[in-house]
């Protein structure tokens, strides 16, 4: 790789413009959109020219120049996410601690089943209740440090949707943004506040999500057998987290990212998932499904009947009003690139089957918002700043 001088950039004016690359001297630098270049669907082609030197390049990704082979935008310097998850998890880990509520119901049930360690449970797989097996031998029964791990989590947590945001070509006022958005949702703080395998289904995700921008941006097709681990994972933690995973996958494979399907690894990809969730497997084969009997008797009576419209405002209360119609600007931000497009569908996808299914619990759908979060930041920040591009030509 080399990296073009900044006079050079200057010189041709390279501006990033809401979905296009602008400069002065269409001779020196051309943006073929998807479907002109008579190249893959979905990757438009940059072409950069000189007396002396012709080369084209692609796939282009509006926002994110990124293929490994390629052309990418230098990396914007890091935002100030770790900033926000340090005083977001200290505010949220004291409010708990030196509040008047002390544990949690649900805690009391996490504890009970840490005094059993098994491979499953009735109601949720075993890897947070043998986590906080784990957690006790250090710091026993002790609330404030049992509680301190939801916390941390939560922390990591708003690390990755700024490093989301930073997949997204965000700089670093998007990367902050979009850390701030996540660690101040409602949804978000709920969950964060006491010990349960929510939070680190939701850190979980997130990675995924992380996993599934690279793939889409030309990540080497070995990285499926990390996205495939990752969901093994998620899995141990909680088994709704397979539906969000999926959407995923398919978001990944609406994109160029398809042509990963003639290779192994993304079959390897689903042996690992498999693999890493066989134990919770094999437990719920030798007690008769016992997990999803349970599902489908308490679904019911953990639910009430609500209409489209009463969905939509739960959702909007429970992330927050503002920050869901961030999530929805994001959503149409995705929408209008191409190669990103499926990322909208999955968020569309959760979000009219939740008005569809009626069911009155707003938390399922959480985990498709930490991406339209960090895509609704990057269309903060390109309102506010216009940014010059710094192209990497290889």
């Amino acid at each position: 790789r080399c990296l073009l001088p900044r006079r050079a950039v200057d010189q041709h004016n390279v501006v990033l413009r809401g979905d296009r690359l602008e400069h002065s001297r269409e001779s020196q630098l051309r943006l073929f959109g998807a479907g002109t270049s008579g190249d893959k669907e979905g990757a438009g082609l940059l072409e950069f020219g000189s007396a002396h030197e012709h080369v084209k390049v692609g796939p282009y990704l509006p926002h994110r120049l990124a293929d490994e082979s390629t052309v990418g935008l230098q990396r914007v310097r890091q935002g100030g996410a770790p900033v926000v998850a340090v005083v977001a998890g200290c505010v949220v880990w004291a409010s708990g601690v030196f509040g008047a509520y002390g544990w949690f119901a649900d805690e009391l049930y996490f504890l009970s089943c840490a005094d059993r360690p098994a491979l499953g449970y009735v109601d949720h797989p075993p890897l947070a209740t043998l986590l906080l097996a784990v957690v006790r031998t250090v710091c026993h029964d002790h609330p404030a440090l049992i509680q301190l791990v939801p916390t941390v989590v939560y922390a990591a947590a708003i690390v990755q949707v700024g490093r989301l945001a930073r997949e997204l070509d965000g700089g670093a006022f998007a990367q902050t943004v979009a850390a701030a958005i996540f660690a101040t949702a409602p949804a978000v703080l709920v969950i964060a506040g006491f010990y349960s395998m929510n939070p680190l289904e939701l850190l979980l995700l997130i990675v995924l999500a992380r996993l599934a921008l690279a793939l889409v941006g030309g990540a080497a097709p070995r990285t499926w057998v990390w996205f495939g681990a990752v969901t093994g994972v998620a899995l141990l933690t909680k088994h709704s987290a397979l539906l969000p995973a999926g959407l995923l996958a398919a978001a990944t494979l609406a994109s160029p990212a398809r042509a990963h399907l003639a290779t192994r690894w993304p079959y390897l990809g689903i042996a690992a998932a498999l693999a890493i969730a066989a134990p919770n497997v094999i437990w719920l084969v030798a007690h008769d499904g016992v997990t999803f009997e349970f599902y489908r008797i308490s679904v019911p009576l953990k639910n009430i009947e609500q209409s489209p419209l009463e969905a939509i405002v739960g959702q909007a209360m429970f992330v927050g009003p503002m920050v869901f119609v961030v999530a929805l600007v994001g959503a149409i931000s995705l929408a209008r690139q191409r190669a990103l497009r499926g990322f909208a569908a999955m968020f569309a996808i959760a979000l009219f089957g939740m008005m569809a299914s009626g069911i009155s619990r707003a938390d399922r759908i959480l985990a498709v918002y930490p991406l339209m979060f960090a895509a609704g930041a990057c269309v903060i920040e390109r309102l506010a700043f216009r940014r010059r591009a710094i192209v990497v030509v290889s």
